[in-house]
């Protein structure tokens, strides 16, 4: 089981004007519980927009985060500051 998994996430951002931006399109992930991992991409292929949803900074538009197997989706923001603040 992987300590933190990314499933099927897309993320779509709106500007004040209404339009939108696709960050990420149905991306999965998973991270194991050691070792070493790297996010390599070119410029504009959402590797911010990973960290920020790993991080809990941000929501996907659609699709789900597990820690231990467990969704991590829609915790309070109070649940969210205590996961960054471990």
């Amino acid at each position: 089981m992987a300590f933190l998994e990314l499933r099927n996430i897309t993320k779509i951002y709106q500007n004040s004007s209404g339009i939108t931006q696709k960050a990420l399109s149905d991306f999965s992930i998973f991270f194991p519980n050691s070792g070493l991992v790297g996010i390599l991409g070119e410029s504009g292929s959402g590797k911010s927009t990973i960290i920020n949803l790993i991080a809990l900074l941000d929501s996907p538009t659609s699709g789900d985060i597990l820690l231990d197997g467990q969704s991590i989706t829609k915790w309070s923001d109070k649940k969210k500051d205590e996961y960054r603040n471990k």
